[in-house]
């Protein structure tokens, strides 16, 4: 990325109005104007998923009720996927997106133990591959 006064463009699946850690990463892309939530598949309740888009100011055109028609829509304009499902649903994303090339963003805690670790490794390829995961202090 050559602009750094570009904002990046990112697609939320999951962290809904509904959900624990939702808002927080929300606010948090936002401090340094640096990122805009422009897509998301927010909750599998499609008034929450719904409100949280109005809350957010998501157009409905990037609203989506299932995590996989969002990447499949929006994997050509956004820049990353940020996964805040419950720690269970991650390792499907995860590999999901790995295997279609896609940047991720994921919350704590990554995975729920070694076997899918193990997953992961079978598809990550840090030489092709941007799998960050958020920490907090």
């Amino acid at each position: 990325m050559n602009d750094n006064n570009k904002q990046l463009k990112l697609a939320f699946i999951g962290g809904g109005n509904n959900s624990a850690v939702g808002y927080v990463h929300f606010a948090a892309s936002q401090l340094d104007n640096k990122f805009a939530v422009v897509a998301g598949a927010f909750s599998r309740n499609p008034d929450e998923n719904s409100a949280t888009a109005q809350r957010w100011g998501v157009s409905e055109k990037h609203l989506y009720n299932d995590w996989q028609e969002l990447v499949e829509q929006e994997k050509n304009h956004v820049d990353a996927f940020v996964i805040l499902t419950p720690t269970p649903h991650h390792i499907e994303v995860i590999t999901t997106l790995l295997k279609a090339n896609l940047p991720i963003i994921c919350e704590k805690a990554l995975v729920t133990g070694p076997a899918e670790v193990a997953e992961i490794e079978a598809c990550y390829d840090k030489n092709k591959h941007f799998l960050a995961k958020t920490i907090m202090t």
